[in-house]
């Protein structure tokens, strides 16, 4: 991130000390996702751990290293470009890297730390060397237990969920309270490859209440990205 991107980003590091990798925050994040006037976390699910000795030494800093470059319109590395252009196209129907867009929202995972690298430090397991690695019941409890001083620092309006496995981890918490279905989303519902109606859920947190859904995880095939930008849409307007 630039100096001043950055600098949005601290205003609420002191209230994220106890994250384990802080997020990214847009300069106009406060400002409202494009224009909507409604601040939007989207929330994503896990990161793994590519260097060992340097990503856990700089492990808070994580999130903003990955992604950070997007903040500026700039194009991610290599080993993002699959699942930052399917992102992308959710924000904007495009898969090219929109500054305007990511500058528009906050971006951080829900688990807290790495799922290739053993609480301690001292196994890790190289990504590209066999299966990867799920979260297991340990790293999902963490989450849940962390999410609350999320949304705390950043007061969101709407939280975009991505991954239906994400969304379950949080919901099978109850910490969120069902207020209905997101009805039909325009005239998707009534297409052959029918759209699965979802859940809104209401987080309270000190001094408001952000409305939260989720949609297929970008990298799975499940649902179009015009799908999930459907389901984005209908969340912030």
């Amino acid at each position: 991130m630039s100096s001043k991107s950055n600098g949005q980003s601290k205003e609420y590091d002191l209230k994220l000390a106890r994250l384990g990798f802080l997020p990214g925050v847009g300069i106009n994040y406060d400002e409202g996702f494009l224009g909507t006037g409604k601040k939007l976390l989207v929330l994503g699910e896990s990161h793994y751990a590519r260097d060992k000795g340097a990503d856990m030494k700089n492990r808070q800093a994580f999130t903003r290293n990955q992604f950070g470059s997007l903040f500026e319109g700039a194009e991610p590395e290599a080993h993002l470009r699959r699942f930052v252009h399917s992102v992308n196209r959710i924000l904007t129907g495009k898969s090219a890297t929109s500054a305007e867009a990511w500058q528009s929202l906050a971006f951080a995972n829900f688990v807290q730390t790495f799922v290739n690298v053993s609480p301690h430090g001292e196994e890790f397991t190289e990504i590209g060397t066999g299966s990867i690695p799920r979260p297991s019941g340990a790293h999902w409890d963490e989450a849940n237990k962390k999410l609350p001083l999320l949304l705390d620092a950043l007061k969101p309006d709407c939280i975009l969920v991505l991954g239906k496995t994400n969304w379950d981890r949080i919901q099978d918490r109850g910490q969120g309270k069902v207020e209905g279905d997101i009805w039909e989303v325009g005239d998707l519902k009534r297409k052959k490859d029918e759209f699965k109606p979802r859940n809104l859920y209401h987080f309270k947190y000190k001094g408001g209440i952000a409305h939260a859904t989720w949609v297929y995880h970008p990298s799975w095939s499940t649902e179009s990205s015009e799908k999930r930008r459907a389901v984005l849409m209908a969340l912030v307007s």
